[in-house]
């Protein structure tokens, strides 16, 4: 027999005892009705275009009516009124059914005075051929006095669907509100969210302004101690540019001619990408501006990263608009004398159309400092003429003859790239002159005796790490896939800052593990590539958010993190949940 059968649960008022204290606390509520939310217009006991649909369910728990919207419902957000006081802590009941084929579920929401939802994803469905799940996940803490909960979904061009079955409230004694805000009150903020400045656009709906402060918002209450959001690709930017020879995303001759045709997910995604970005510039609105100053409200920093590789394209993807394929002469030549479709950073014009993408950036955007992304882009140069005569010049001999790792053919391409971290040195003081503030400057690296994917060893890319720290050109190194101690002696030595990101995949991936790993090796700062693929994800989040909190790290590394609460359904929509779930789906599923 189920025990709720009610909108509002409640649970009998119990009574807690803490040294010295005595006290009780309001009772736990579950809002397991939500076709109770406003405006009644929105919602439908039938599928309906721009309406929530009311599904009555059952468990041996609860029971109630969730709302539910096939990813093609453009369903409009909807409110539930709450009526609760002081501090609780807030879960939210998913279902994530296997068998919808509707692609994967994605939930917004927020409270009444929030200024931005937040999207929360199931993860990968619990279900089996005989069992469907709701997924209970934990989403904070707040002060629900005054405040509503309001419930949406991703529409637009990338829209998911969304079942929201309810919502678990539990008061917080005055020990843990406390416990609450001195913990906020704490300097523990050592992380930096990395965000690809597109790859959001694929996950969902962002057309307005607002959309942007999904990305950032959840911040607000985190260990984010700064926000690392994608600028350009090469050439390519992601907000408006004059600068001869770039081109702004929102205007390419590839995206034109996208106007009208859906295409596959990924399309859909850049079309959205292309129409919004081209939308806001028309508005004199640039996302990382938004977002900059929104998180600038809450105490954090702002950086732009710089994804330094120039592609010319190949096959279908290949346009004359290109800068690549506009000045052929400035691209890449292998050893064995083949031009590469890349432009090389031996070239001063290839060096000059990324500096002056950096100044005119920093100028639009207020942001803190910049980072040069070079694991995004190897090779930077190899064989061109400048090598050639430098080389040729100083040591008389063809560079082509001698030994790939060649200590002397390794010093002239770095005195090329070193020669453009000045001139990004420059180019940020200049502006932070005419700001009034220091804009920082940062690379994205990897250890100097590994390889990277794409690549070999810093120096054999050109990239002389330890001498850009001795000569005081850089703020901070983030370093990708292992600890390099030299970078932290020297980044002592000259007060530059070791940030690390443990890697993606396998045993690096980041994790408490591998966090709890580093802080044992004394790395106190971190950085997350892609951020915004995984912070919808609450199992990750949950603990992520909490990177600076060494002691809770160390519990998870060697516990394990907690499990999700999985409820099984036993009615759905007037069917038996339990017997004959497989029997109701294709072939069984």
């Amino acid at each position: 027999m189920p025990f709720f059968r009610n909108s509002w649960v409640l649970l009998a008022a119990f009574i807690l005892y803490c040294p010295g204290t005595l006290f009780a606390v309001e009772s736990i509520q579950i809002v397991s009705d939500l076709q109770n939310c406003e405006p009644k217009a929105a919602l439908s006991e039938k599928m309906e275009q721009q309406k929530w649909r009311v599904i009555p369910y059952q468990t041996d728990q609860l029971s109630g009516h969730m709302l539910a919207a096939a990813s093609f419902i453009q369903a409009p957000p909807v409110t539930l009124k709450l009526d609760l006081k002081g501090w609780h802590r807030i879960s939210i009941g998913i279902w994530n059914p296997e068998f919808s084929y509707d692609g994967q579920p994605l939930v917004k929401i927020k409270l009444s005075d929030a200024p931005a939802f937040r999207q929360i994803h199931a993860g990968t469905t619990s279900d089996t051929q005989s069992t469907t799940y709701l997924s209970e996940l934990p989403v904070g803490e707040a002060d629900l006095t005054g405040q509503d909960m309001v419930i949406a979904k991703s529409n637009g061009m990338q829209p998911r669907s969304a079942f929201v079955a309810y919502f678990r409230f539990t008061p917080m004694t005055n020990d843990e509100i406390d416990a609450i805000q001195q913990d906020r009150q704490r300097n523990t903020r050592n992380l930096v969210a990395c965000i690809d400045g597109t790859s959001y656009f694929h996950f969902s709906e962002y057309n307005r302004p607002e959309h942007f402060l999904e990305q950032v918002e959840l911040y607000r209450h985190s260990d984010v101690d700064k926000v690392l959001w994608a600028a350009t690709y090469g050439n390519f930017t992601n907000y408006p540019t004059r600068v001869p020879g770039a081109q702004f995303l929102g205007k390419t001759a590839r995206t034109r001619l996208q106007e009208g045709i859906p295409g596959n997910s990924y399309i859909r995604g850049q079309s959205q990408m292309s129409k919004t970005l081209a939308k806001l510039g028309q508005q004199n609105r640039i996302p990382q501006q938004i977002c900059a100053k929104h998180v600038h409200s809450m105490g954090l920093k702002f950086d732009l990263m710089f994804r330094l590789g120039i592609l010319g394209g190949y096959g279908l993807w290949r346009t004359d608009d290109n800068f690549t394929n506009q000045h052929p002469h400035w691209r890449q030549v292998r050893r064995d004398g083949v031009v590469v479709q890349k432009a090389s950073y031996a070239f001063d014009e290839v060096q000059n159309l990324t500096l002056a993408l950096i100044r005119e950036s920093t100028t639009l955007i207020d942001a803190d400092g910049v980072n040069l992304c070079f694991v995004r882009g190897p090779h930077f140069l190899q064989y061109e003429e400048p090598v050639l005569h430098q080389f040729q010049e100083k040591y008389n001999e063809d560079a082509r003859q001698v030994a790939e790792d060649d200590p002397r053919l390794l010093r002239i391409r770095a005195n090329l790239m070193t020669k453009f971290i000045r001139g990004a040195r420059k180019a940020l003081d200049k502006v932070g002159r005419e700001k009034g503030k220091h804009l920082t400057l940062s690379v994205w690296v990897w250890p100097s005796q590994q390889n990277v994917w794409l690549g070999k060893t810093p120096l054999e890319e050109g990239l002389d790490v330890i001498g850009w720290i001795r000569e005081g050109l850089l703020d901070s190194v983030i370093c990708q896939g292992g600890i390099d101690q030299e970078y932290i002696q020297e980044g002592n030595k000259h007060n530059c800052q070791f940030i690390h990101f443990t890697g993606y995949h396998h045993d690096r991936r980041m994790s408490p593990n591998t966090i709890h790993a580093a802080y044992q090796e004394n790395i106190q700062a971190f950085a997350f590539w892609d951020i915004d693929a995984v912070q919808i994800y609450p199992a990750t989040w949950n603990w992520l958010r909490r990177i600076g909190h060494q002691q809770e790290i160390a519990n998870w590394a060697t516990k394990g993190l907690p499990e999700t609460k999985r409820i099984p359904l036993t009615r759905i929509n007037g069917a038996d949940a339990q017997l004959g779930l497989a029997d109701a789906v294709y072939s069984g599923g």
